[in-house]
């Protein structure tokens, strides 16, 4: 992976990457990140300073590097494909999938966990720890080649506090920590029902089926769709509307 593409992911999911690009360039050649700026800018403060050790230190290789992001993240988004969607369900393991059903609700997850570059949020209104499980080992890998995880954590469902401490403490064991957080939907948002995961605003599962043994492994049957496109962002949008804001993001 070159320059470009390395600051490519950092500005993936911005509006406007030529102007978060020069906001990075700043931050680059400064002694230290400020969160303030880096979220004026759109930009996340854990991967600029992950790019901070990844990129050369002179402020005209920043400019460059800064500025060839940006044009990697436009002539991508350029050549992106149409939108596409294909159906995915959980089923009893011992039942044939039907004519034209090719992916399982547990490893379309699991796949796209696995191939997930900068960022995963997942959000369903029931977790269990058998159900997180499922998901513990990509996820803890994802954590370790840079990858920022989010778990909404439902407020009135007692299991997921368990299944939260879960994969917390594999992350904490085997990933990187830093990468890895919960999230809360506000106070004064109606119950969230939402069983959705997103992956690198490009990728996403919407579905029936709840983070549990149930959901995922064939106990219950459940029925959703694998979704690519951009409008993948629109239910990241969706997500951050609803988020409770942390102390460290008003930072």
């Amino acid at each position: 992976m070159n320059d470009a593409e390395l600051v490519g992911g950092g500005l993936f999911n911005v509006d406007d990457p030529i102007a978060a690009a020069q906001v990075l360039a700043r931050l680059l050649s400064s002694a230290e990140t400020s969160p303030a700026e880096a979220r004026a800018g759109e930009l996340e403060p854990v991967p600029v300073e992950s790019l901070r050790g990844r990129l050369p230190t002179d402020p005209k290789s920043i400019q460059i590097a800064c500025a060839s992001g940006a044009a990697w993240v436009l002539g991508y988004r350029a050549s992106r494909t149409q939108e596409t969607w294909e159906v995915v369900a959980s089923l009893p393991a011992n039942a044939p999938l039907p004519q034209g059903l090719r992916r399982t609700t547990g490893e379309t997850m699991v796949g796209l966990a696995s191939t997930a570059q900068r960022r995963i949020r997942l959000a369903a209104p029931y977790v269990d720890e058998s159900g997180i499980g499922f998901l513990i080992d990509p996820v803890v890998a994802a954590t370790r080649r840079g990858v920022s995880v989010e778990l909404f954590e439902p407020r009135f469902w007692d299991p997921a506090r368990a299944a939260a401490a879960a994969l917390a403490s594999a992350v904490e064991n085997g990933g990187d920590p830093r990468r890895f957080r919960l999230a809360h939907m506000v106070m004064e948002a109606p119950f969230s029902h939402l069983k959705v995961m997103t992956v690198d605003a490009g990728s996403a599962y919407i579905g029936s089926a709840n983070i549990t043994a149930a959901g995922l492994m064939g106990r219950n049957l459940e029925l959703g769709v694998l979704v690519r496109g951009d409008q993948v962002t629109v239910i990241d949008r969706f997500l951050d509307a609803y988020q409770e804001t942390s102390e460290e993001d008003r930072a």
